[in-house]
């Protein structure tokens, strides 16, 4: 498993599990609203939750979007989708950093495959 796609897992546990106390963190949040005296820190945990269970909307790049895409689509798709606030600017670096390592990694595949073709082609010219 790729770590993009085990950071894709966490954050799916993470939501599924504070989606299992969304309806709480609302109710909580609604009573704290009219409540003078609230602590901040119970209201900031009911956002945490609120955002986790339910997201951000418009505020995200679904990962499953970028399937099939290469990796230069990939980060053109990220780049356009912070620059019309559909993502927030942290999330997509984090996301090009992440494409970053499968750009990396691509390549050093490729120049893996050369150098194999290299190896093919100096065994054929020493057969022949």
């Amino acid at each position: 498993m790729s770590e993009a796609d085990k950071q894709a897992d966490s954050r799916a546990t993470v939501s599924r599990h504070a989606r299992d106390h969304l309806e709480s963190a609302l109710s909580t949040l609604a009573a704290l609203m009219h409540d003078p005296k609230a602590q901040a820190a119970q209201v900031r945990a009911c956002e945490n939750i609120i955002a986790w269970g339910a997201g951000k909307p418009g505020r995200y790049v679904d990962i499953g979007s970028l399937k099939g895409l290469t990796v230069y689509d990939a980060v053109d798709h990220v780049i356009s989708s912070v620059a019309s606030g559909q993502c927030s600017l942290e999330d997509g670096e984090a996301l090009i950093d992440m494409l970053k390592k499968r750009i990396d990694l691509t390549e050093v595949e490729r120049m893996r495959r050369e150098l194999e073709d290299l190896k093919k082609q100096r065994i054929a010219n020493v057969q022949n």
